[in-house]
């Protein structure tokens, strides 16, 4: 889940490349419909998006199937701290991992085996 069509096409096309099934949203609330309608091991969301945040959708995924892994990034709010604080509420929030935009597809493809390895 991300709101920026840039970051979904390189996730998108990383994970692909590696064999995954990829789902893309553009918010938290369209991610939690996609969720519910299909079987999600993994979720990757930013943090700041419209409607419902990442960590909003992490939280309403955990309730539905406190199982799923998640990867959290963020880039917002570098110059004052806010992306260090971000990503360290969603560690805390229940993800297994987390990015700081920008990334690279290598840590990217890193991370999502990583946790997916458990």
């Amino acid at each position: 889940m991300d709101d920026d069509p840039g970051i979904l096409a390189l996730v998108r096309e990383a994970l692909k490349e590696e064999g995954h099934e990829v789902f893309i949203a553009l918010n938290g609330r369209e991610g939690l419909e996609i969720f519910q309608r299909h079987s999600i091991q993994l979720v990757l969301t930013d943090i700041f998006m419209p409607e419902l945040d990442g960590l909003g959708a992490m939280r309403e995924i955990l309730a539905l199937a406190p199982q799923t892994r998640f990867i959290a990034f963020t880039g917002e709010g570098k110059e004052v701290g806010m992306d260090t604080f971000a990503l360290n509420t969603a560690v805390r929030t229940g993800a297994h991992a987390v990015l700081e935009k920008p990334f690279g597809v290598n840590e990217l493809v890193h991370q999502v085996e990583t946790v997916l390895r458990g």
